[in-house]
């Protein structure tokens, strides 16, 4: 949910730095991807290497945790060892490139350390999962598309694919959730947008999906964008949409995952020419009680008691509280820290020996630089049944019975309430039964068991966004 992480391996997504001179570094210069095993969970991750002016840089991607361009300020390489020092998630590595081409080393962040090897070879085919499309498609896919976001004077980057044979199609835009993601929304070795757009295009609609402002071949600057800014870029879309002769410009829509779904309502209650929106696990409630829904359900399915959920959850409110004061991120740091020892020293001694193997000094550390900045202060105050509460269209909301991150209990009633206040009537909303928050086939719902599923989208899922869009806004027989 978040546009940062905030689990024990903390990505903050920012631009690059520095290097040795005065070396050649054709063996390292590239980009390696690798698995990183932290005991629940294997998480990907990539080291990108390349020469500035004779030097040589370095950023990291963690994909399944949806950051990107995170900066390594010390890199050095001699004689086959690379050294990486990547400060502002408290991280190292050391590796050798052996004989077989592969970088081993050992990845060390606080007190943790975990062995990594990684390859210079494509990510799709280290990590392709069984619903991927592949190549051969009975449809159009045209990879270089671009539309411009003229008030920002920034081009995106995009996929369309089309149905055949040539015609005039319903069109939508795929609007992906929290965090730096590009046009597959790749999350846990998975690309659920190419899966879902193969799935649409082969029922008979146009789609469009595009790598968020600052990713891949994007341009302007993630980190700096504001849900405003996000808003803009999918209008931009919905124009590039309407211009097409092959899509219906009376039939356009917005498919938005989680927080895209927030974006595909700012949008769809402006813009004239959105005609639908798809809602995808997309959270109605505030924030701050989105926060609350998450951790007391991801606690409890990783079998937590309830004096630990919660004491956790006073540790939260004092966090938020202070949060919510508005001030200066160095002095809201320092309350912070203060906020979480202050609440730990209330509980219970047996429930702060429970919640102490969480809140290490890095991990307090950690969360407490993540929450002092205005964007998270945004978002624990920003109330998505506002932008709700405008939308007219007709609206189809989905939703997994085993989503953890946004449960469905409250943010369907959130949302109910939101299109009855906007005189909405005309909306569908399904609930999934055994779907996570991916609508991955899932056991607990648990963020761990992402990576192990195989399952990208589940086939029932998508057959009713399809089902729904064909039924209302498909071609005439």
């Amino acid at each position: 949910m978040l546009r940062r992480s905030l689990s024990v391996l903390l990505f903050l997504a920012a631009a690059m730095f520095v290097g040795c001179p005065g070396e050649s570094y054709d063996a390292i210069v590239g980009q390696w991807n690798g698995m990183l095993d932290v005991s629940v969970t294997q998480l990907r991750i990539r080291f990108n290497f390349s020469v500035e002016e004779g030097k040589l840089v370095a950023t990291i991607d963690s994909p399944d945790q949806n950051a990107t361009r995170i900066p390594v300020q010390e890199v050095s390489w001699d004689g086959g060892r690379v050294k990486m020092k990547a400060m502002t998630i408290y991280a190292e590595f050391e590796g050798e490139v052996g004989e077989d081409s592969v970088l081993r080393g050992t990845w060390k962040q606080g007190q943790q350390e975990f062995p990594l090897a990684l390859a210079r070879v494509p990510e799709r085919a280290a990590f392709a999962r069984p619903q991927d499309p592949g190549d051969s498609v009975p449809y159009l896919v045209d990879d270089n598309v671009r539309f411009e976001n003229r008030p920002a004077r920034i081009s995106l980057s995009a996929t369309a694919t089309r149905p055949e044979p040539e015609g005039v199609y319903p069109g939508v835009m795929l609007i992906s959730g929290s965090g730096p993601q590009d046009r597959n929304s790749e999350v846990f070795g998975h690309r659920p947008f190419a899966v879902l757009a193969d799935h649409l295009t082969r029922e008979g609609v146009f789609v469009l999906r595009y790598d968020d402002r600052g990713v891949e071949r994007s341009g302007g600057k993630f980190e700096e964008a504001t849900p405003d800014d996000f808003a803009s870029d999918v209008n931009a879309g919905v124009r590039y949409l309407e211009r097409r002769k092959d899509v219906d410009d009376g039939r356009i829509g917005l498919i938005g995952h989680s927080e895209g779904g927030i974006l595909a309502a700012m949008v769809a209650s402006q813009a004239k020419e959105v005609k639908f929106i798809v809602l995808l696990a997309t959270p109605a409630v505030p924030g701050e009680q989105t926060l609350y829904l998450q951790g007391e359900a991801l606690m409890r399915a990783n079998g937590a008691s309830e004096e630990a959920i919660s004491g956790n959850q006073r540790i939260q409110r004092a966090i938020f509280d202070v949060v919510k004061q508005g001030l200066e991120p160095d002095e809201t740091y320092r309350r912070v820290v203060g906020a979480i020892e202050e609440e730990m020293a209330k509980l219970p001694e047996e429930t702060q020996q429970l919640l102490s193997a969480e809140l290490t000094p890095q991990a307090v550390d950690a969360q407490a630089r993540a929450v002092s900045t205005e964007w998270f202060r945004d978002f624990i105050t920003f109330d998505p049944a506002d932008a709700l509460r405008k939308v007219k269209v007709p609206v189809l909301a989905l939703y997994g019975g085993k989503d953890l991150q946004v449960p469905p209990g409250p943010n369907v009633e959130a949302l109910r309430a939101a299109m009855r206040r906007a005189g909405n009537s005309d909306l569908t909303v399904v609930e999934l039964p055994g779907l996570n928050h991916l609508f991955q086939t899932a056991d607990k719902g648990t963020v761990d068991e992402y990576s192990r599923i195989e399952e990208t989208f589940a086939p029932a899922a998508m057959d009713a966004v399809a089902d729904w869009i064909d039924e209302r806004f498909g071609n005439p027989e």
